[in-house]
C-alpha cells in the first residue's frame, strides 16, 4: 500500500474555537514529595553524567537495557496489584489483563530499543522491518511491523509503515543524536498510564542520548518505586533520576538552568502555561506567539480521536464486531487515554448506519462501567451533558469484581446525531476523558464521496491529530473505488496516526512506529503537540505512521474474552523470552478467547 503516493497535505487556517483537552485539577501525592533540595541534588547529578552518557558507547548502553530486563523481570505483579488498587479495581477482570498488557508494552519497548542500538552497533544505524520504499514525490515509506517471523504468524495480515516529511532524503533516514556536551531532560510524565512515562524516558535515554529527569505524575506516582526497581542500573550510574511531586515541583524544574529540553505528556492547557505563562502576560505572549522559556519543549497532548466508519456492503456480523470494538476501546483504562477513539463518523444515508449504532447501544448496555479514577472526571463529564441533554446514559455495573467501590463510576455516554456542521460544539472541540463517544453523520453521496467529505471535516474543524482510527471490512475495501478512496484519505489526513481496524492503544504499546501529533502545530495552536516519541527505529522527521489490520479477526483484548489475564500474562512472558514455545502459549490463548 505504500506505493501509493500520498497527495499534497492541505493547509487550513486555525480551527475555529479548538478547546482542547480538560483542565487537570491537582491532587494528592501517593509517595513522598521530592524537596527542593532533591530535585537540585538530582539535577547537578545528572548535569554531571550528560558528556558521559552522550558518548557512551553502544555496547554499554545495550548492557544497561539488558540489566533493566533482568530487573523487569518479576515486577508485573507489583505493577498490576498497584495499579488496581489505586484505581479502585478488583483483579480477575478486564482492567487486570489491561494491566499485564500495558506492563509487557514496558518489556517490549526495552527489548525494541535494544535492537535498535544492537543493528547500530554491526551496521551504523537501526534496520527497518522490511524494504524502504519511496513514492511518486520522493515521500519515504519505512516498514514498521511486524519485526520478526513470529510476529507474523501471531498478527497475520498486520503490518505498519512510518512515512517520513517530504523533504526527508535517503541520506537523511535516520535521527542522528549530536555528539557535544549532552543534554539534560525533563520528562513530565502522564498520570493516566504507565506505559507513557516509559516510552519518554526511554525515548530520551536512548533515541535522543540525553540524560533524563522523570517527574512522576501524582495520578499514578505509585508506579514510581517500580520503575526505580526496573531501571536501577540507569539510575545507579547516574543517567536516570525519578522525583515525585505537583505543580509546584514541576514549575520548579521546568525553570531550572540546567534543564535543556522539557517533554510533557498531558493536556494543552498545561503546555500553554508552561511556554507562555498566566495571566495578561501570558496572553499576549500567546498572541505573538512568543515563548517564555529558553529552552526547548516537545509535547504529546490530547485529541478528539475520530473513528470513521467506511459504508459499504457491511454484515450483521460486521456490525457486532464493530460495535465490541468500539465498546471495548472505551472501556480500556476507563476511557482515560488521549487515543480513545471520541468521534464516531458515519455517512448519513447509509443504509448500515443504523443498524451500526443499534448494535452499539446494544453493547454499551452490557458493557461494565469502569471506576472514574481520575481527578476532574465528574466536571469534565458535565460540559458534555449541559450542551447535550440529549445524552444517552448506560449504568451496568457489570460483575462484582470489577470494581471494590472505593472509586465511583460514572455512567458510559453516548451522544449520538451531532450536526456536523455545528462547529463549534463541544464534542468536535472538546477531548472528553472518560467513558464517553458520540456520532455525526455526513451527507455523501458515494463511499469516495464520504471519505473525502469526513477528511476535510476532520481536517478543519475537529481539535487535535493525535490519532484516528477507520473501520472497513474485507468486502468493503475490496471495491477499488472505495480502496483508493480509502488510500486518498490516508495521504490526505493530518493525524500522526492512522489506524486500519486496529486500537490506537495498540499500535501505541506495540511501539513501533513513532507517536505524536501530525507535525504542522505551532505553540500558539498545540492541539495534539510537538515532536515523536516511541521510535526505536530513529527515524528523522516522521510525518505519520499507518497501522493496518484485517477487520475480521482473532481479536483476544476484548471485554468478552473471560481468559484475557491468562494471555496477557502469557504476552508478558513472551515480551521477556520471544521464543516459540512463549509463542505457542500466547497463540492458544488467543485462540481461547
Amino acid at each position: 500500500m505504500s506505493s501509493v503516493a500520498p497527495i499534497e497535505v492541505k493547509v487550513y487556517e486555525p480551527r475555529p474555537v479548538s478547546i482542547g483537552s480538560m483542565v487537570f485539577p491537582e491532587t494528592n501525592t501517593h509517595h513522598r514529595a521530592s524537596s527542593i533540595d532533591d530535585a537540585d541534588q538530582a539535577l547537578i547529578e545528572l548535569e554531571s553524567q550528560k558528556l558521559n552518557w552522550n558518548r557512551l558507547p553502544y555496547s554499554e548502553k545495550i548492557s544497561l537495557l539488558d540489566e533493566a530486563l533482568h530487573d523487569l523481570d518479576g515486577l508485573g505483579e507489583a505493577w498490576v496489584s498497584a495499579s488496581l488498587k489505586a484505581r479502585g479495581i478488583n483483579p480477575g477482570g478486564f482492567a487486570e489483563g489491561e494491566e499485564w498488557f500495558i506492563f509487557g508494552a514496558v518489556v517490549r519497548l526495552v527489548r525494541l530499543m535494544r535492537k535498535s542500538l544492537s543493528d547500530t552497533v554491526k551496521y551504523g544505524h537501526p534496520i527497518p522491518f522490511g524494504n524502504i520504499t519511496t513514492n511518486i514525490n520522493n515521500q519515504i515509506s519505512v516498514p514498521a511491523f511486524p519485526t520478526s517471523a513470529m510476529e507474523k504468524i501471531l498478527f497475520t495480515n498486520h503490518h505498519a509503515e512510518t512515512w517520513l516529511e517530504s523533504n526527508v532524503t535517503q541520506e537523511e533516514l535516520f535521527k542522528i543524536a549530536p555528539k557535544g556536551s549532552g543534554r539534560l531532560t525533563l520528562a513530565l510524565g502522564a498520570g493516566n498510564t504507565g506505559v507513557s512515562p516509559c516510552a519518554d524516558l526511554l525515548h530520551f535515554l536512548f533515541i535522543e542520548s540525553d540524560v533524563v529527569l522523570l517527574k512522576m505524575n501524582p495520578v499514578n506516582d505509585y508506579l514510581g518505586p517500580i520503575l526505580e526497581q526496573g531501571f536501577n542500573g540507569l539510575i545507579r550510574h547516574g543517567f536516570l533520576r525519578i522525583l515525585y511531586g505537583g505543580k509546584e515541583l514541576g514549575s520548579y524544574l521546568c525553570e531550572h538552568p540546567l534543564v535543556n529540553h522539557i517533554h510533557m505528556t498531558g493536556s494543552d492547557k498545561t503546555f500553554e502555561l508552561l511556554v507562555f505563562g498566566s495571566g495578561e502576560e501570558g496572553l499576549q505572549r500567546k498572541t505573538t506567539n512568543t515563548s517564555r522559556l529558553t529552552k526547548s519543549v516537545t509535547a504529546e497532548l490530547g485529541c478528539v480521536n475520530p473513528l470513521i466508519l467506511v459504508p459499504g456492503s457491511w454484515k450483521a456480523k460486521d456490525f457486532q464486531r464493530a460495535a465490541l470494538m468500539v465498546a471495548t476501546w472505551l472501556s480500556s483504562n476507563s476511557g482515560y487515554n488521549c487515543l480513545t477513539p471520541r468521534l464516531v463518523i458515519t455517512q448519513k444515508n447509509w443504509t448500515g448506519r443504523q443498524s451500526f449504532l443499534q448494535a452499539l447501544r446494544q453493547l454499551l448496555a452490557v458493557t461494565p462501567v469502569r471506576p472514574a479514577y481520575y481527578p476532574g472526571s465528574d466536571e469534565n463529564r458535565n460540559k458534555f451533558l449541559a450542551a447535550h441533554p440529549e445524552a444517552e446514559l448506560y449504568t451496568f455495573q457489570g460483575p462484582p469484581n470489577e470494581a471494590d467501590g472505593t472509586v465511583e463510576a460514572l455512567p458510559i455516554t453516548f451522544i449520538p446525531n451531532l450536526d456536523p456542521d455545528s462547529y463549534h460544539d463541544v464534542c468536535f472541540t472538546n477531548e472528553p476523558f472518560g467513558m464517553l463517544i458520540s456520532e455525526t453523520a455526513i451527507e455523501a453521496d458515494s463511499p469516495s464521496d464520504f471519505l473525502s467529505k469526513a477528511t476535510d471535516f476532520l481536517n478543519q474543524h475537529v481539535w487535535g491529530t493525535l490519532s484516528i482510527t477507520m473501520m472497513t471490512p474485507a468486502q468493503v475495501e475490496s471495491d477499488k473505488q472505495t480502496q483508493q478512496a480509502i488510500q486518498k484519505a490516508i495521504a490526505s489526513l493530518n493525524y500522526g496516526t492512522i489506524c486500519l481496524n486496529i486500537f490506537p492503544g495498540f499500535v501505541y504499546t506495540t511501539a513501533n512506529t513513532p507517536w505524536g501529533g501530525f507535525p504542522n502545530h505551532t505553540f500558539d495552536d498545540i492541539q495534539s503537540g510537538v515532536g515523536f516519541i516511541n521510535n526505536p527505529l530513529g527515524l528523522n522527521r516522521p510525518q505519520k505512521s499507518i497501522f493496518y489490520a484485517p477487520f475480521q479477526r482473532i481479536d483476544p483484548v476484548s471485554i468478552r474474552n473471560r481468559h484475557l489475564v491468562e494471555f496477557c500474562r502469557r504476552y508478558v512472558d513472551l515480551q521477556f523470552k520471544p521464543i516459540i514455545k512463549n509463542m505457542l502459549k500466547v497463540l492458544w490463548m488467543a485462540l481461547r478467547a
